[in-house]
């Protein structure tokens, strides 16, 4: 006979042992439930609803639509359900946070210009607001041995192209193109500007 645990007991130990402690701490791992049919919906969205209270990005991937032999059709199915711009703008917020700036009333998902949002409330210019939190974006991001080179160029500069005005075309759409396997070539004349003053065409 097997044994078997309840959806709420397992997802309370994966809670408890994983996602407070050792995800929250930077860790990662990987685990496998097998469900029965009748109960694959329910603990499809009990996980998700524990992650999103624990403010996790959730993707759902299903083997019937993704080539799970095929590593970037995986990676471009959870990309494509990733809200980047969002999370740049979180991660803007929590650096403009650590640097001793007002952010309580500032909202990731506003639309504008998210440096002049911070610098508004100081009375302080977006490019003031940019000069100042680069260099920590750039420790943080760039320069993280935690992500491969291209993921960081992309991140730090999904991060730096925030700073732009509320009309025309969004500056970085081809980076969530490419990002999101829409595009896996550059856009032609499109450079990305690397902290150490080099491009990477």
């Amino acid at each position: 006979m097997q044994n078997t645990i309840s959806v709420n007991d397992w997802i309370q130990t994966i809670e408890s042992e994983y996602l407070t402690t050792f995800v929250k701490d930077g860790g990662s791992s990987v685990k496998f439930a097998i469900a029965p049919d009748r109960l694959r919906a329910e603990f499809c969205n009990a996980m998700e609803q524990c992650c999103r209270e624990l403010d996790y990005v959730v993707v759902r991937l299903d083997a019937a639509e993704t080539r799970f032999h095929m590593p970037q059709d995986i990676f471009f199915g959870m990309a494509r359900q990733v809200d980047w711009r969002q999370l740049a703008r979180r991660l803007i917020i929590r650096i403009a946070s650590e640097a001793g700036y007002p952010v309580d009333r500032i909202r990731p998902e506003a639309p504008g210009n998210i440096f002049k949002a911070i610098g508004d409330v100081s009375s302080v210019e977006a490019q003031t607001v940019l000069m100042e939190l680069r260099p920590a974006m750039e420790n943080l991001i760039f320069r993280s041995r935690n992500m491969g080179k291209d993921f960081r160029v992309a991140m730090f500069q999904l991060c730096l192209r925030e700073n732009t005005g509320e009309a025309g075309e969004y500056a970085a759409q081809p980076l969530l193109d490419w990002l999101t396997g829409e595009n896996t070539k550059p856009k032609p004349g499109w450079d990305v500007h690397l902290p150490d003053g080099g491009n990477r065409a």
